[in-house]
């Protein structure tokens, strides 16, 4: 969705700064962290651990001394990628989804998303293109890509209503958890085709491939003047001979032609410099058909790469150029892979013939990350070997180049390339190692079979494995369109019900505000003050009518809403002459007369009259919302105090109160002592006989209204000072307000 696009009804925009805390890492010396979790230590995330959800695999673990409670993770927070020298990485977030104790490291940041919003709504957002392509341009650098948190905080975001998010996480953790068991159907697809791939390879290059071929074709004795078609029927032993012959034959007419060229006679004992090839060691090489034999590369084929003085001095990049420069990168998995490449002339590098490589010359990467990898040169334009990357041209007419290639690619072939791998600062092969690699060759009609019987197979794999990789990249377009679909509003139906995102979005900028209320030195916040406004108005509703109903009932239904109830109200009662009180109740008249969320009229001696105004029944919807499962409870208080009179509200909530400060102050609970202290509140209150009381008590543990001692406990109210907490005794107190 575009800035300028409408949004949904009931939508708004903002962005993330309003909904979530940003938590910065975890700062800490190398030489304080371990790879091994001990006692004292805790484990740390960092952006290597950033998927599509957390990886919990290579952690880092650092001493709790480096953590503080805040940066340890909660369940619902989200940890975001904030520095890398990937543009794919930097930005990347996960959420940490079950209960986990660890922390974060500094190239991270920590997303603590507030309680009002559903933290998956935001986590489920950070994982959609539209988030990931702004915050990499925003991060973008030069060499590292680094994410400021005013990134984050001025990010531009769709709020949804709250009951909406809720139903946008289920609907797309239902289709997401679709997509996963498909994409695992696929993901252990293509693991069997790898496995089937080695397999195949590896019956191949070990003779297994063939094995009934060689049954029905048994070799016969080689007789004189049969030739090289004979060679179908030659033992191993036999083939090598053959084989270092040819060499040797090839070896001399290379240099009766060198000196040919220089106009030169051949010297005395010209022949004794031929360098016989060395044997491979075959002490651990598995056993190989009979008709199988071992040879060096270096037997059958010529190696080389460029060297780095050549490549630096003589070779210069021209985007004209008739040659295509071949890098490590070039030689995949599973053949050679076509890129953007960089091209010379050839006429700039004439004298580099060796580096000029021919389609059917094998290419094996000799430095890095790939090293051991194997491609075969396509014939689609003329190549140019570049670096980090070398040479093979079969030579030996008894070895098929694409025999050779399937051989150096299967595990068998790479296991014993990499055996030859030295590894200081990365693993490489040098050009001499790379000749001392044994191969393992059948006779050349077999290595056609094998070839042709490969081909067939590994073309059905590949096309296997296109198909795979197709579904892959379809099930990820369709994980994108679904959030697309979702944060455009268009996912799952809207309820026009719902409270509207800027109502959402207004509470939780107003809760950062406190207002001090200050009667009770209690500090409240904007969110609080309307829920507060929210109830009164949805109490006004119900007993309005009742001629008792005014501000000493709504007092004490209060107090046992937020006592009993548990309702998050943050009332601090005081000890007033007629029960309960919380002189806050006077700024919130003031501010329901004027917002028109209910009316409170003054009437004689000091009675307050309650009724509805326009905006009672929008702010009961609001209540609704509030109460939530509380809601019964709440609407069997009201009948309750509907039936009552002041006198028997004012006992009932005092009675309560007493009952409720014993417990929590610790001290002998009794029927007596429940008396004593409804004595002990104010004077008045003997107006209560003892019957009386008691009678009230039992028909609170008939009702179910027994205090637990959680809550506040009442403070005594002492005028022109602040509240106070009350002791066990009433001889305390100095003079006590009788107004309420």
């Amino acid at each position: 969705m575009s800035d300028g696009e409408a949004l949904p009804k009931g939508w708004c925009g903002c962005v993330l700064g309003d909904m979530l805390k940003i938590i910065r890492g975890v700062s800490y010396n190398k030489n304080q962290a371990s790879s091994v979790p001990s006692e004292g230590n805790i484990p740390i995330l960092r952006a290597t651990n950033l998927s599509e959800n957390l990886d919990f695999d290579e952690l880092v673990y650092v001493p709790k001394t480096c953590v503080s409670d805040e940066q340890l993770l909660k369940i619902g927070d989200i940890v975001i990628a904030a520095s890398s020298g990937s543009r794919n990485i930097v930005g990347k977030a996960a959420q940490l989804r079950h209960d986990w104790h660890g922390s974060f490291g500094a190239f991270c940041f920590g997303l603590r998303v507030n309680s009002k919003i559903v933290p998956s709504f935001i986590a489920l957002f950070l994982r959609s293109h539209e988030y990931r392509h702004r915050i990499s341009d925003l991060a973008a650098g030069s060499n590292i890509n680094n994410l400021r948190r005013d990134h984050i905080e001025s990010f531009p975001f769709r709020l949804a209503p709250l009951p909406e998010q809720r139903r946008i996480v289920a609907k797309i953790e239902e289709l997401f958890s679709d997509l996963d068991a498909g994409v695992a159907a696929l993901e252990r697809a293509k693991a069997k085709l790898k496995r089937y791939r080695a397999a195949v390879l590896k019956a191949a290059v070990e003779g297994k491939l063939t094995e009934q071929w060689r049954a029905a074709n048994s070799p016969r004795p080689l007789g004189e003047g049969q030739g090289v078609r004979g060679c179908e029927s030659e033992t191993g032993s036999q083939l090598l001979a053959r084989i270092l012959k040819e060499r040797r034959n090839r070896w001399e007419a290379d240099q009766l032609a060198s000196f040919a060229k220089a106009d030169k006679t051949p010297p005395k004992n010209w022949k004794d410099k031929y360098k016989e090839p060395a044997a491979p060691d075959t002490t651990n090489l598995p056993d190989l058909p009979k008709e199988w034999c071992w040879a060096r590369i270096e037997t059958i084929a010529y190696v080389t790469k460029l060297a780095g003085f050549e490549y630096t001095k003589y070779v210069h990049y021209d985007p004209k150029g008739d040659l295509a420069v071949i890098k490590a990168e070039n030689a995949g998995r599973f053949g050679f892979k076509h890129t953007v490449f960089s091209r010379v002339m050839s006429s700039s590098i004439a004298h580099l013939e060796r580096s000029q490589v021919v389609p059917g010359d094998l290419l094996m990467v000799f430095v890095g990350a790939g090293v051991g990898q194997v491609a075969m040169v396509p014939d689609d334009q003329p190549y140019f070997l570049g670096p980090n990357i070398s040479m093979i041209r079969v030579l030996s007419p008894f070895v098929n180049h694409h025999f050779l290639e399937q051989y150096l690619r299967s595990p068998a072939g790479f296991s014993l390339a990499m055996s030859f791998t030295k590894a200081v600062a990365q693993p490489s092969l040098s050009m001499g190692t790379i000749r001392q690699i044994p191969v393992a060759i059948p006779p050349i009609i077999e290595q056609k079979i094998i070839v042709n019987d490969l081909q067939g197979r590994l073309d059905l794999l590949v096309k296997c494995e296109l198909e795979i990789e197709l579904n892959l990249k379809r099930a990820a377009r369709l994980r994108q369109s679904i959030l697309k679909r979702a944060f455009e509003g268009k996912l799952v139906p809207q309820d026009p019900n719902d409270e509207p995102a800027s109502v959402l979005l207004e509470r939780i900028k107003d809760a950062k505000t406190p207002l001090k209320i200050a009667s009770s030195q209690n500090k409240v916040t904007r969110e609080i003050f309307f829920r507060r406004a929210t109830l009164v108005s949805y109490a006004i509703r119900r007993l309005a009518k009742s001629k008792s109903f005014g501000r000493t009932q709504l007092e004490k239904t209060l107090h046992i809403a937020q006592t009993h109830i548990g309702l998050e109200l943050d009332f601090v009662f005081e000890r007033y002459k007629a029960g309960p009180f919380d002189k806050s109740i006077y700024r919130l008249e003031g501010a329901a007369n004027k917002n028109g969320w209910f009316v409170a009229k003054k009437r004689d001696a000091g009675r307050v009259d309650y009724s509805a105004s326009v905006k009672t029944d929008e702010m009961c919807k609001f209540a609704v919302k509030y109460l939530d499962k509380k809601q019964s409870d709440f609407d069997r208080l009201l009948g309750q105090i509907e039936k009552m009179d002041v006198e028997q509200a004012e006992l009932f909530a005092t009675t309560y109160a007493a009952w409720n400060d014993l417990l929590i102050d610790g001290r002998a609970v009794s029927e007596d002592a429940v008396v004593k202290e409804v004595y002990d509140w104010h004077e008045a209150k003997k107006k209560f006989d003892r019957a009386r009381i008691l009678n009230c008590i039992e028909w609170m543990r008939k009702e179910g209204y027994v205090p637990t001692g959680k809550g506040r406990r009442t403070l005594v109210f002492v005028k022109g000072t602040a509240g106070k907490r009350s002791g066990s005794k009433s001889k305390t107190r100095r003079k006590v307000n009788t107004k309420s």
